[in-house]
């Protein structure tokens, strides 16, 4: 029996070995003197329960509040990020070492379940059952991944058409609040072909998991695991329903399973990183994030791919802060990933679903997974718009005269057929041949346009 304020008795060399005692709070991190532990090891606390005679009981098995190591002291002290609420922790509370970083349960048996960062269950569920694995598995090397060539039909017309993505991209969807990212997430997870589906709602509100999970078709949900973690959980936990949901991904993909991966949103997984970085002592590098987030963001989004026979293809939310193009955090992962797709405001204010903006947007791996006819196709409609662009403000403002420009004159001709292609409802799924042959359609109306 350990009394838990007896660790002063302990003998120096085992002092610090598996045991150790909560010394104080610092805003939202915990500081302890001891157990001897490694950077993300998981401690759990020891509430000891005290008679009216002040002597303790014995402490119960490991149980409750989870901490997670997160740093060391210039003394030797540990720097410890809660999973859950520090109400009612006290000073001299014992934390017990477990040995072992975070596991969680990976398995079909999740598939239809609604989860936390660690596991547990937040459907109401039984505690999820499979085998428990560690959420940071080694980095993929290099020359494991293959070849990216195959589509990955969307039943987006916009998308399929203009920005064709590969089974086993990473793409990233770039806007600002209330554009239409989390509906068009659901569109391409109602309509898009994949064995099983990963989605990772980080820092959202309650009400928007409950009804982004209540959206899903009964036979889509059968076949995806949510893994969420709300705007009011701690940071830590938000990173490690990221970590989760990744992990989960891994392991379908290791079956030879193609799994699409959804993570909702990225600056805010980026946000949490910049929180336990600033608690564990970093400083604020750029508009406040922390270094540590730049070093996470491509660690994290290396995980996706084409790997052995099985595939993730990744696709992540990123929130511009003001709309703005230049945020850091679009910034740091546009170079990283395959592709962007951007949704414009303008194009939403003008009720204009999907709002996406196809001449900033692009798929890097389009010219690899497609035919010469279809990218011919594509590159002749990014023209017309690109020219129509070119000239809104001349035609607004009366300035152009018709007849001025032959190629221009047809480009107007087709842009009412060519926007209402672009739209597209939300239960409204496309098939690709057919919008291929739409849009070609609308392109050999005038043939001038091929000269855009």
């Amino acid at each position: 029996m350990i009394e838990a304020k007896s660790i002063d008795a302990i003998s120096p060399e085992k002092r610090f070995w598996r045991f150790g005692r909560i010394e104080s709070v610092r805003g939202l991190s915990v500081i302890s003197r001891g157990p001897a532990a490694a950077i993300g090891e998981i401690l759990w606390l020891v509430r000891s329960e005290t008679r009216r005679d002040r002597s303790p009981r014995a402490w119960q098995p490991p149980q409750g509040l989870r901490l997670e190591v997160a740093g060391f002291l210039p003394d030797g002290r540990l720097l410890l990020t809660p999973y859950g609420d520090l109400t009612g922790i006290q000073q001299g509370m014992m934390v017990v070492a477990s040995g072992q970083r975070l596991k969680v349960p990976v398995g079909r048996g999740l598939l239809g379940r609604v989860i936390d960062g660690t596991g547990e269950p937040l459907d109401g569920g039984p505690k999820p059952r499979g085998r428990l694995v560690e959420i940071t598995p080694d980095p993929i090397a290099p020359l494991d991944r293959r070849p990216i060539d195959t589509p990955l039909w969307t039943g987006i017309r916009a998308i399929d058409g203009l920005l064709t993505l590969g089974q086993g991209q990473r793409v990233g969807i770039f806007a600002g609040a209330g554009v239409g990212k989390t509906t068009l997430l659901q569109q391409i997870l109602r309509q898009t072909h994949a064995d099983v589906s990963v989605v990772a709602l980080i820092g959202e509100r309650g009400r928007e998991i409950a009804e982004f999970y209540h959206s899903l078709p009964e036979a889509a949900l059968a076949q995806t695991v949510i893994v969420a973690a709300t705007s009011d959980s701690p940071a830590i936990l938000r990173l490690r329903a990221m970590d989760t949901a990744f992990r989960l991904a891994e392991w379908f993909r290791g079956e030879g399973l193609h799994v699409m991966l959804v993570v909702d949103s990225l600056t805010r997984v980026a946000l949490a990183q910049s929180e336990v970085g600033l608690e564990s002592g970093e400083i604020a590098a750029v508009r406040g994030y922390t270094p540590s987030v730049f070093h996470l963001l491509p660690r994290i989004l290396e995980r996706a791919g084409r790997v052995g026979q099985g595939s993730i293809t990744g696709i992540f939310t990123v929130l511009l802060d003001g709309d703005d193009p230049t945020d850091p955090i679009g910034d740091a992962v546009r170079g990283i990933l395959d592709g962007n797709l951007y949704l414009s405001r303008d194009l939403a204010d003008r009720h204009h679903f999907p709002a996406l903006d196809v001449l900033k947007s692009l798929s890097r791996l389009m010219p690899e997974i497609v035919d010469d006819t279809h990218q011919q196709l594509a590159a002749t409609v990014r023209r017309i718009l690109a020219k129509l662009d070119k000239n809104r403000d001349l035609v607004l403002l009366g300035a152009y005269q018709p007849g001025t420009d032959v190629v221009l004159d047809a480009c107007l001709r087709i842009e009412p057929a060519l926007e209402e292609w672009l739209r597209q409802g939300m239960e409204e799924c496309a098939e690709v041949t057919e919008a291929l042959a739409s849009l070609a359609a609308i392109l050999q109306a005038e043939p001038e346009v091929q000269r855009a």
